[in-house]
């Protein structure tokens, strides 16, 4: 038993690391050269993809985001600075101010995705074959463990 518990006290740590190491891949990705060149942070890329995809309100991505209002404002702010997102005339509740991706926020959210995407399949291309194929079972192993849940 204890041979057990240390196996999975080890896949644990390691797991820790490996994921630690994909984000900080993937913020490195979507952050790009510099934010002039159209770089953004997590926040931003997550907010930039909910947006790009329709209208949304603060209190929703806050939600979505399990952030607080104040933390998706002030990301809001700055995007809004850089043009890459809008905010558009309330409907009525004015607390409650409708957000939309620019055209250039869409730009710059692609672009981002593509850097990330790339920077991911280099990583996977040093595997080897059979490396590739468990990595795709335990992903699929992880996904059901976590009830088919995806990442906000």
């Amino acid at each position: 038993m204890a041979a057990a518990a240390r196996e999975r006290t080890q896949a644990t740590a390691q797991a820790l690391e490996v994921v630690s190491s994909v984000v900080r891949l993937l913020r490195e990705a979507a952050q790009g050269a510099t934010p002039e060149a159209g770089g953004v942070s997590l926040t931003e890329f997550r907010l930039l993809k909910r947006l790009a995809a329709g209208v949304r309100l603060t209190r929703e991505l806050a939600a979505d985001l399990d952030m607080t209002a104040a933390t998706i404002s002030a990301a809001i702010d700055g995007l809004v600075r850089r043009g890459l997102v809008e905010r558009l005339a309330p409907a009525g509740d004015r607390r409650a101010v409708p957000l939309v991706a620019t055209e250039a926020g869409r730009v710059v959210w692609q672009a981002a995705l593509q850097r990330q995407h790339e920077a991911l399949a280099a990583v996977v291309e040093e595997l080897s074959p059979a490396q590739r194929r468990g990595l795709q079972v335990a992903l699929r192993g992880l996904t059901r463990a976590l009830g088919g849940a995806t990442p906000r």
